[in-house]
């Protein structure tokens, strides 16, 4: 019964606090409704603040109203101390992120401190600037992570930058966030210039002595003859006469420019011949390219004109056949540079330029694949230049000396009278190689200007030039100079005959 007249109690009081709640009067025993409110307006009042702590340094932090007590989330980030009631005292000692409650006597939150422990800096933007005599690049440091923001002159102070940071900081994470002031283009202009020089001379003299029936007889020549331009002589008993067409040196097959043939005895029961030959050789070969590459500064571009010749590679396998398999090797004009501009417009080059042709003369076979070699000229090297310079990065000069006798033992050798009996060849090369480099700073062409082309000067012949003048093209009359490109006056192209209906 008691327990019953308990709970109708307590539902009455229930339903009367609610009929005085509904007309604005507290019931009897009830919080204020402006306690509510200031527990309300406590509880706003805890707003989060973000402090950032440099590591192993220490920062004070005042709060607005007066604490009693101070919980920190993790104590190995950070050391908090309380100096008064209303100053907290922090040290960073990790890299990381923490917070700090903060309550007053009530144990009412009323701050939150949300604490990011970071690397200096402060210390690291001094050495940046110092560094690259910039200022226009920040640094920051988020969730220990070292971020570098702004702009960099060049490519190359912002790689200095991004290298000190690093370096500061080698066990954490450098994010570049950088941009260039404004993107830098070099092209580069390279010229190969090869003149190759030979000059060569041969004096022979060869002695023929056989009897008339031609079963005896001696020949101080090569043996086998064939005069040029006739079919091969023999005398009348049928030894062969000389031999005009020999090896020169280094390999080469020649045939003498002059040819003397001399009839010195024909007597009944011998006859003998003297033969002279004579030769004097002079070339020059002259090699040239100009590759033009551009590229972004800090970029690297590569360059290449010619093709690929494919070596086959014979490679043991299980059965009783090899497996070959082919590779290609480029030859021809490559070029490859990473340019990078400094300050001052100075252009520093990584440059590795190369020319290269087949050499069929020093060719191999393998498994009966005739492989050609490769001649090639290649420097590699790093320069500094300022725009429009010029530099010499390679050069070669080579010279090669050849002289060969041959004679007949002992005669050959007497003074003066020996050069009857022995012939002489001798030979000379000299080969000049240069290697020169132009960076330029360039900007592209402004929207809708034409810029030249190879096409520019000349046009196809139409039907009348081709047919009745006999020209394959025709040199266009430009209306400006055609360093910029221009427009071409006057008909060109073909003539397109036309049926009338």
């Amino acid at each position: 019964m008691a327990s019953g007249g308990s709970c109708g109690r307590r539902a009455m009081l229930g339903a009367a606090a609610t009929m005085l709640a509904a007309l604005g009067i507290d019931a009897p025993g009830a919080q204020p409704a402006t306690t509510r409110e200031s527990a309300a307006i406590h509880a706003e009042a805890a707003t989060t603040r973000h402090i950032l702590v440099t590591q192993f340094k220490s920062r004070t932090v005042r709060l607005d109203r007066p604490f009693a007590s101070t919980v920190v989330g993790a104590p190995d980030i950070a050391d908090v101390l309380p100096m008064s009631d209303r100053v907290i005292y922090i040290q960073g000692k990790k890299i990381g992120t923490t917070n700090v409650s903060a309550f007053d006597q009530d144990k009412r939150l009323i701050a939150i401190l949300d604490i990011e422990v970071g690397i200096d800096t402060q210390s690291l933007a001094d050495q940046i600037h110092s560094s690259t005599a910039s200022t226009r690049i920040r640094v920051s440091s988020s969730n220990g992570q070292v971020v570098l923001q702004g702009e960099a002159r060049d490519a190359a102070m912002a790689d200095r930058a991004l290298q000190i940071a690093k370096s500061a900081t080698p066990t954490r994470p450098v994010i570049n966030a950088m941009r260039i002031a404004s993107s830098q283009q070099v092209m580069l202009k390279v010229r190969f210039l090869e003149v190759s020089r030979d000059a060569g001379r041969d004096l022979g003299l060869n002695w023929l002595v056989a009897n008339r029936s031609g079963t005896r007889g001696f020949n101080t020549g090569l043996g086998g003859a064939t005069q040029v331009g006739q079919s091969p002589a023999a005398t009348p008993g049928g030894l062969p006469l000389f031999q005009t067409a020999g090896a020169f040196a280094g390999g080469t097959t020649f045939a003498p420019f002059g040819v003397a043939l001399a009839n010195l005895v024909n007597g009944s029961t011998a006859s003998v011949d003297l033969l002279i030959t004579a030769l004097e050789t002079k070339g020059m070969v002259r090699r040239l390219a100009e590759p033009d590459l551009v590229a972004l500064s800090g970029d690297t571009a590569s360059f290449l004109a010619g093709g690929e010749v494919p070596v086959p590679i014979v490679q043991p396998s299980a059965g009783a056949t090899p497996l070959i398999t082919v590779e290609y090797k480029p030859f021809g004009v490559q070029l490859t540079f990473a340019p990078t501009v400094l300050a001052d417009s100075v252009i520093n080059l990584r440059l590795t330029p190369s020319v290269s042709e087949l050499d069929f003369t020093n060719a191999v076979t393998v498994s009966g694949f005739r492989i050609p070699a490769l001649t090639k000229r290649e420097a590699r090297t790093t320069i500094e230049l300022r725009d429009g310079q010029s530099f010499a990065i390679a050069g070669l000069l080579q010279t090669e000396g050849l002289r060969n006798i041959s004679q007949l033992p002992w005669l050959g050798s007497v003074p003066v009278l020996g050069a009857l009996f022995r012939s002489s060849s001798y030979q000379q090369r000299e080969t000049d190689l240069v290697v020169i480099v132009t960076p330029h700073l360039v900007e592209p062409a402004a929207p809708g200007q034409h810029l030249a082309t190879p096409l520019d000067r000349h046009r196809p012949s139409n039907d009348l030039d081709f047919f009745l003048m006999g020209k394959t093209s025709v040199r266009k009359k430009p209306a400006t100079p055609l360093t910029t490109g221009a427009r071409v006056e006057g008909p060109y192209g073909y003539i397109i005959p036309i049926e009338a209906r």
